[in-house]
């Protein structure tokens, strides 16, 4: 992304109150980010590339997880 990275603007949405569940992707396997990503409330993190089934898997889940809890978003 150009301007910010993907866990900048994860704390920039949590800073205004936005709790959406994020999946992150990247092209570059790091552990660091991860554990950061899923530390900011990551629903997953996906390394490219990865099967588009892998993606719809890990939407549904978001998906079933705000139904679960729809308290915890706007």
């Amino acid at each position: 992304m150009r301007g910010m990275s993907g866990l900048e603007l994860v704390r920039a949405l949590r800073d205004r109150g936005i709790d959406a569940p994020v999946v992150f992707m990247s092209g570059v396997s790091d552990v660091p980010v991860a554990v950061e990503a899923m530390k900011l409330g990551a629903v997953d993190f996906l390394s490219k590339p990865f099967r588009a089934q892998a993606m719809i898997d890990v939407v549904q889940a978001a998906l079933r997880q705000r139904r679960a809890h729809p308290q915890h978003y706007p």
